[in-house]
């Protein structure tokens, strides 16, 4: 399976609905690759414009999702295209910004997950390693000046085929 994925892209990875919980809030994949969201929306991780929605909304901005991530402040979607587009607050986006955006760094992502403290990662379609958001305890797996936070994402050095992370 994992060999048919490298082949076919992120793209084979559609059609199926997937849910995931973050801390206080959901997201919802569905089969068209469209998202929705409800629960707390402080950091608008589920719409930057919207308030907290007990019933789901829709995720504007976002087409031909194969995969989504709900963490802590912050929101993931994986598209059909190989790109990552953030949402939220805490890392995963760059700082001041709440709305929807693309990851720099990334392409032809075949997967991708979160770490606990606003860290996102990613593994291409050569099986090499990215991540970016919160440095604070050395979780992007490379150094950054004082620690900090970087919101553009870089490869993990002397990591390569690489399946799966989380």
């Amino acid at each position: 399976l994992a060999a048919l994925l490298v082949l076919a892209g992120p793209a084979a990875l559609a059609g199926s609905p997937r849910i995931s919980v973050g801390g206080e809030h959901m997201l919802l994949l569905r089969t068209d690759g469209s998202v929705l969201g409800w629960g707390r929306n402080q950091w608008n991780q589920i719409n930057p414009t919207s308030s907290t929605p007990v019933a789901p909304v829709a995720v504007p901005g976002l087409s031909g999702v194969v995969d989504v991530l709900a963490r802590g402040s912050g929101s993931l979607a994986l598209q059909a295209d190989g790109t990552v587009c953030a949402w939220g607050s805490a890392g995963f986006v760059p700082t001041g910004r709440s709305d929807l955006v693309q990851v720099g760094g990334l392409r032809q992502v075949m997967k991708i997950s979160t770490g606990y403290s606003a860290t996102g990662y990613a593994i291409d379609r050569d099986g090499k390693a990215f991540s970016w958001g919160s440095n604070s305890n050395g979780m992007l797996g490379y150094a950054t000046a004082g620690g900090n936070s970087t919101n553009s994402a870089q490869q993990i050095p002397s990591l390569s085929g690489v399946v799966a992370m989380a």
